[in-house]
């Protein structure tokens, strides 16, 4: 199972008061109008000082955001194209607007900021307490354990993928590279692909209710608990309080 966060949970933030502070950075972001790049730089700042206190691993915080900023990039594209305002440059029937580009930039520094957040409160947090938190703040039970009972056995499923793949490569002969290895190749391919997809499925099905009926046997009913719960302390308080604060302040001042 690969990392889940960099802090083992017994000293810091309570992870509620770390998930709050997280949604409310995320919602702040997401008001801020475009051209607000003072409010911007600030709260870049904020997430930068927390990077450095909790001492993260910049390589893979970097890895994170470059792996999801292309996506937000990608559906981005056409507002520069789209949206009313002074031409800058025109390309056949497309006009580039000055307006289009300010949306573009004002909403990728949105998703880098809300990616970047994201991922330095899951880096941080085990995910089997972000769970818990999910459920103290009243999230509803059964979408709570849906999402841990995904999470957790996604490893699960994937490792049973490498090993179906492996057991195909090492019973099935390649078609030779050359001019054979075109669409006959990809063609190939593909039905093996569908194939492993459809048994991977109907093993995941069978597991899980196998997994069902032994949880059932030893008294679940649909509520996380935890050995030692973490408990609300005056810090959590003080830290979710002025937080909570400087994020109100930052709206204001973008909105004003």
């Amino acid at each position: 199972m690969p990392e889940m966060a960099e802090s083992d949970g017994t000293s810091g933030l309570d992870p509620r008061a770390r998930l709050l502070l997280t949604l409310g950075f995320i919602v702040v972001v997401t008001a801020l109008p475009d051209g607000a790049w003072v409010e911007m730089a600030l709260l870049a700042s904020s997430l930068l000082v927390v990077a450095v206190i909790t001492r993260t691993d910049w390589a893979s915080l970097l890895r994170r955001v470059a792996l999801l900023l292309p996506f937000a990039a990608l559906a981005a594209l056409s507002l520069p194209f789209t949206t009313a305002g002074e031409t800058l440059l025109r390309v056949g029937p497309l006009r580039l607007t000055d307006r289009g580009m300010l949306r573009f930039a004002a909403l990728i520094g949105r998703t880098l900021l809300s990616i970047t957040a994201a991922s330095l409160l899951v880096r941080q947090t085990p995910m089997p307490q972000l769970f818990q938190a999910l459920q103290s703040l009243g999230v509803p039970r059964l979408l709570v354990a849906i999402a841990a009972s995904a999470y957790r056995y996604s490893f699960i499923l994937a490792e049973e993928a490498a090993r179906m793949d492996r057991a195909r490569r090492s019973r099935s002969a390649d078609l030779p590279c050359g001019r054979g290895r075109g669409l006959r190749w990809l063609w190939w391919r593909a039905r093996g692909l569908g194939g492993m997809i459809g048994m991977l499925f109907l093993r995941s099905y069978e597991r899980s209710e196998r997994i069902y009926l032994a949880m059932v046997a030893r008294g679940y009913a649909g509520t996380l608990y935890a050995l030692e719960p973490p408990a609300w302390q005056r810090r959590d308080l003080y830290a979710l309080v002025g937080g909570m604060a400087g994020l109100l302040l930052c709206l204001l001042m973008g909105v004003r």
